[in-house]
């Protein structure tokens, strides 16, 4: 784990810290002048309004850096605003006797202070140079340079001994607590890092809000489910939750523990607890959202619910096979026969009624062929197929349909192959492609397009988009599962027999709005296992 790291929002928070220290070490340094010994002297010289003059500016400075915090964005702007405070700092250790006063204990508070606004990028750089601050400070008081009149200030403070006992002194003390300063910042901030890294990899998403409507935390795994930036943190948790009303009522309007679902943009169906944050007190801090991701199991309970409806399929078909297609058959001669002899006989009304009750029968006979392919367990006999080859012949075979012939359009590349049982991709594909064809009778410019591309190192995509009407999104959870069809007429069975065809092969199927279309369409889109020892 890289502690060191600081992103722009660590470095607003780690400059606001800094003021906080800057305000305390100004009012230590004010401190440090009302209990001089020298303090009487200053006015009997009259120094003490030149003094009071560079104070005055010294607070100035500070109170201006205090205001500008929120410009602070980066590390390096962190280090000059240290640097300052070396600086100023060694004026007040100079205008208060020197390395032997008191004053300079406010160095020690910045170096320490500099060692957690930026851990592990200062090694004794700020030790260093609050060292050069004393030596100089030092060697004008040894020179005689002191802001002073001779005789202000005690012996201790302008003889040579004790102030290089003092400089060494406090040298040595200063590389002392930037090494404590350096390990304390570093187990601070790593443990810190652990409780988020653990945050993160819980796999749920963790949002903590405090009672100001900031976001306090915020893990990986909520920034993703919520979509919201990496920049949201110390944020105003009302401008990133405005889009969704739900978690606005539970955060902000609602004080109990409560649990609803809500689905992002994303289409992944989330599950969202938020309940009070307490203290060490048992105070209410603020609000914390939980989330879980439960797209995998509702999926999973999609696929059970369907598993049951083939389930039962299976045990009704072979029933439904006996019972109805053998009389069916039977009937749909009759009504052939019929049909003849009315036409020989010249009887207008009962010819087309027989042409009725055969086409019905054939329907009937479709949905019966449809129970029986559901119901089969027959494992897929795989083989390698060329798109090229294949899409060819699904052409040719719609070209004698007058109303699909000018409608589609196949583009596929050459030399790709699939490793699938060809019969039943044949069943997919004019299934999807006859689905296609029905969705766009109703469009001003009906437009079927089939593409085939290599999806990745082993998959290949083949993509049915139309033009038409579209699917609702409520329907589009449904439309895979036996009896379900949006088409007055349909019988909910084609597109299950394709996804457990699909399946059957090692592959998926998914389907989505056509945004590239004219109008709404859909567009379904299947992976199919890639014959690599032919494919590009």
């Amino acid at each position: 784990m890289d502690y060191t790291k600081r992103t722009s929002i660590d470095c607003y928070d780690s400059a606001r810290k800094l003021s906080l220290v800057r305000i305390f070490l100004l009012a230590a340094a004010l401190g440090i002048f009302s209990m001089l010994d020298i303090h009487q002297n200053l006015i009997a010289f009259g120094i003490q309004t030149r003094l009071s003059v560079i104070l005055g500016a010294v607070i100035a400075v500070v109170i201006v850096l205090v205001l500008t915090v929120r410009l602070v964005r980066s590390p390096w702007q962190l280090v000059l605003h240290l640097v300052f405070d070396l600086i100023w700092c060694g004026a007040i250790i100079y205008f208060s006797a020197g390395v032997t006063g008191p004053g300079i204990s406010l160095l020690f508070v910045v170096v320490l202070a500099g060692n957690f606004v930026l851990p592990g990028m200062v090694v004794f750089i700020l030790s260093g140079m609050a060292g050069l601050v004393l030596v100089a400070i030092a060697l004008l008081y040894l020179l005689g340079a002191s802001p002073f009149p001779p005789g202000s200030l005690p012996p201790s403070a302008v003889e040579s001994g004790p102030i290089l006992s003092k400089l060494f002194t406090s040298l040595l003390a200063l590389f002392i607590v930037d090494s404590l300063g350096q390990g304390l910042a570093r187990r601070y901030f790593e443990q810190g890092l652990v409780v988020g890294g653990m945050l993160d990899q819980i796999g749920e998403g963790v949002l903590l809000v405090d009672k100001k409507e900031n976001i306090v935390h915020i893990n990986d795994e909520a920034l993703r489910l919520l979509h919201l930036p990496e920049h949201c943190r110390g944020q105003n948790a009302r401008l990133y939750l405005s889009d969704v009303p739900l978690l606005i009522e539970m955060v902000f309007t609602r004080t109990d523990t409560c649990l609803k679902s809500l689905t992002n943009v994303e289409g992944c169906y989330v599950l969202v607890r938020c309940s009070n944050a307490h203290g060490r007190k048992g105070k209410v801090m603020g609000r914390i959202l939980t989330m879980n991701d439960e797209t995998d199991v509702r999926r999973l309970e999609i696929e059970a619910r369907r598993s049951e409806h083939l389930s039962q399929l299976g045990e009704m078909a072979a029933g439904i096979a006996h019972e109805v297609r053998n009389p069916l058959a039977s009937l749909r001669g009759c009504a052939q026969e019929l049909g003849d002899i009315c036409a020989e006989q010249g009887s207008e009304d009962a010819t087309p009624l027989a042409a009725i009750m055969i086409r019905e029968a054939d329907r009937l006979s479709r949905i019966v062929d449809d129970f029986l392919r559901l119901s089969k367990q027959s494992q897929p006999n795989k083989e390698g197929v060329c798109l090229t080859e294949f899409f060819y012949n699904i052409s040719e075979q719609f070209k004698l349909n007058e109303q699909a012939k000018d409608v589609i359009e196949i583009h596929m590349p050459d030399n790709l192959y699939m490793e699938v049982d060809i019969d039943h991709l044949y069943q997919i594909i004019i299934n999807l492609i006859n689905n296609a064809i029905e969705a766009v009778e109703n469009s001003p410019a009906p437009l079927v397009l089939v593409t085939g591309s290599v999806w990745n190192e082993h998959q290949v995509l083949i993509e049915i988009c139309d033009n038409g009407c579209g699917i609702p999104d409520a329907a589009k959870e449904k439309i895979f599962t036996p009896f379900y069809s949006t088409r007055s007429q349909g019988t909910g069975l084609g597109l299950s027999l394709v996804q457990r065809l699909i399946r059957a092969n090692g592959g998926s199927i998914s389907v989505r709005d056509n945004s590239d279309a004219a109008e709404t369409g859909t567009r379904f889109q299947v992976l199919l296992p890639m014959y690599e020892e032919h494919s590009l």
